[in-house]
């Protein structure tokens, strides 16, 4: 991966499960401003808050790719690719992820390490 490539990989309740993998493809489908928004607030709504910033950003500015989901029960994968300064949002992504209840499974290059 290049330094603007990260790996996303979390584990999610089963219970959420549907859910997750709508918010994930959806990402990998280019969907995200408003998209993000409702998936982030059905979750968490104190999640949307933490991403008010973040969000602002990747649509206006640096327009980040997600692509590759994988899907292995209740583990989701998935890309993130852009331009140089994007990783800065990923970091407050990983705790809106969390927030919303996904555990982040940390492997090289992943949104954890930062």
């Amino acid at each position: 991966m290049s330094d603007n490539q990260f790996a996303i990989d979390i584990s999610v309740p089963q219970a959420q499960l549907s859910d997750w993998v709508v918010l994930i493809q959806g990402l990998c489908d280019g969907q995200l401003g408003a998209y993000l928004e409702e998936r982030l607030e059905a979750l968490n709504p104190d999640s949307l808050a933490l991403m008010d910033k973040v969000l602002d950003d990747w649509c206006n500015y640096s327009c980040p790719t997600f692509y590759e989901f994988e899907q292995q029960g209740n583990r989701l994968r998935c890309h993130a690719e852009g331009p140089t300064g994007f990783h800065r949002g990923l970091e407050v992504f990983r705790e809106a992820l969390v927030l919303c209840g996904a555990t982040v499974n940390v492997d090289d290059k992943s949104l954890l390490e930062l």
